[in-house]
C-alpha cells in the first residue's frame, strides 16, 4: 500500500466527536487531513428506514437468494472507483489464476460505496477496500481490509470455502444430535 498516494475517507458522528479531534488523530498518525464535506447522520437520504431498519437494495437481496440457493458462500467487495488499493486489488489479486478459480466457488459482488452509501452504512465500512464473506444464509464469517496480495486472498477464500463445506455437510438433512 502506498499511503502518500492513497486517498480515505473519516465518517464521523459529530455529536460524538468534534471535527478537531479527528483531525488531529488523522495528523497524529501520520495523515494530512482536511475536512472535504459535512455530512449529518442519519439524513433523510441514507437509504435506512425511519424504524432503523435496514432495506437491502434489490441487487443484495438477488445475491444472497443466489449464494443460498447454489449452496455458495457470499463475498462482498466494498470499493470505489477513485480508491487506489481497490484499483490494485483487482488489476493483481482478483485476476491471479488461483483467486479467480477459487471466486468461481463463491458469489462475488462488488458494491461501490459511493453509488451505495447505505449497504456501506449497514456493514460498517470504515475503509476501502472492505471485504466481507458471508455465509449462504447472510452470516457474516470475515472480514479483511485493505490490499490483499493474491497468496493471502486465496488463503482466505480456501478457509471460508472449507468452512463452507463443513457446514454444509454438517447439516444434512436427516442429520441430528439426539
Amino acid at each position: 500500500m502506498e499511503l502518500d498516494r492513497d486517498e480515505f475517507m473519516v465518517a464521523y458522528d459529530s455529536s460524538k466527536v468534534s471535527k478537531t479531534d479527528i483531525l488531529a488523530a488523522c495528523e497524529k498518525s501520520g495523515f494530512p487531513a482536511t475536512v472535504v464535506q459535512n455530512v449529518q447522520a442519519g439524513n433523510d437520504n441514507d437509504g435506512l428506514a425511519s424504524s432503523g431498519e435496514f432495506n437491502p437494495p434489490p441487487f443484495y437481496s438477488e445475491a444472497l437468494a443466489t449464494a443460498k440457493s447454489d449452496n455458495k458462500p457470499l463475498v462482498l467487495d466494498f470499493m470505489a472507483v477513485w480508491c487506489a488499493p481497490c484499483k490494485r486489488l483487482v488489476n493483481e489479486t482478483f485476476v491471479d489464476e488461483e483467486v479467480a478459480a477459487l471466486l468461481k466457488k463463491c458469489v462475488l459482488l462488488k458494491i461501490d460505496t459511493d453509488e451505495h452509501p447505505e449497504l456501506a452504512k449497514h456493514f460498517n465500512v470504515a475503509s476501502l477496500p472492505d471485504i466481507r464473506f458471508l455465509s449462504t444464509e447472510g452470516q457474516e464469517i470475515n472480514k479483511l481490509n485493505g490490499f490483499q496480495t493474491p497468496e493471502s486472498f486465496a488463503d482466505e477464500l480456501k478457509t471460508l470455502l472449507n468452512s463452507s463445506e463443513n457446514d454444509l455437510t454438517s447439516n444434512k438433512p436427516g442429520d441430528s444430535d439426539e
